[in-house]
């Protein structure tokens, strides 16, 4: 159970962090706001279409593989595969490379947060997540979305209830990044806290085949 927690904490990239395809699928404005505003886009709808692949290909994956540990923080190889695979699909150029860069980023700066004391509420995110089920559950706009979701669940070997309980985890994460990115708004100093949080760590790469 410790892994499949891990492994969903940090498949919260893809729910949130794999940007480009959320904005442009409207995934993003459910998750973040509570609100379907539009429909699913053609990226998403091709995602949906390639579940049956998507989960196979995971299938093939050690669950408990290790691509990198970031101050004792595992990033597994399925969230990596998982993240590839949806942007292969869905026509958004990231490489492996890329995702596991910013695997680590996302690490940095969530340590960062904890420590200036910018953790966001359990109570704040449950509530959240609360709302977003109940929009997701009772639209009947949100068929691929729904979808979605599904695919996460088979990928990650998760019950439904699993999901949703582990879920405000995952906004926990986003949410206090999002109050760093807020406190420092400029871009520039931003990516310059990722330089010094990054000569600082301890970072630990794996080799697999």
């Amino acid at each position: 159970m410790k892994v499949k927690v891990a492994l969903f904490i940090f498949a919260g990239v893809v729910l949130i962090g794999c940007v480009a395809l959320a904005v442009s699928s409207g995934y993003l404005s459910v998750l973040m706001d509570g609100q379907i505003e539009q429909e699913p886009s053609e990226q998403i709808e091709r995602v949906v279409a390639n579940k049956v692949l998507i989960i196979s290909e995971l299938d093939r994956i050690d669950p408990s593989t290790i691509l990198a540990e970031v101050n004792g923080t595992p990033i597994y190889k399925k969230n990596i595969m998982y993240m590839a695979l949806i942007c292969q699909i869905a026509g958004i150029d990231q490489s492996t490379d890329e995702l596991l860069d910013q695997a680590i980023r996302d690490v940095l700066y969530f340590d960062e947060a904890k420590k200036r004391g910018l953790l966001v509420s359990e109570q704040e995110v449950e509530e959240h997540v609360k709302n977003v089920r109940v929009v997701i559950e009772e639209s009947v706009d949100a068929s691929n979305i729904k979808a979605f979701i599904e695919i996460q669940l088979k990928a990650l070997d998760m019950t439904e209830e699993e999901y949703w309980a582990m879920l405000p985890i995952v906004y926990q994460k986003a949410f206090t990044v999002g109050k760093l990115r807020e406190q420092i708004a400029d871009d520039e100093e931003f990516e310059d806290l990722y330089h010094e949080l990054i000569e600082k760590a301890r970072i630990v790469y794996y080799d697999h085949d």
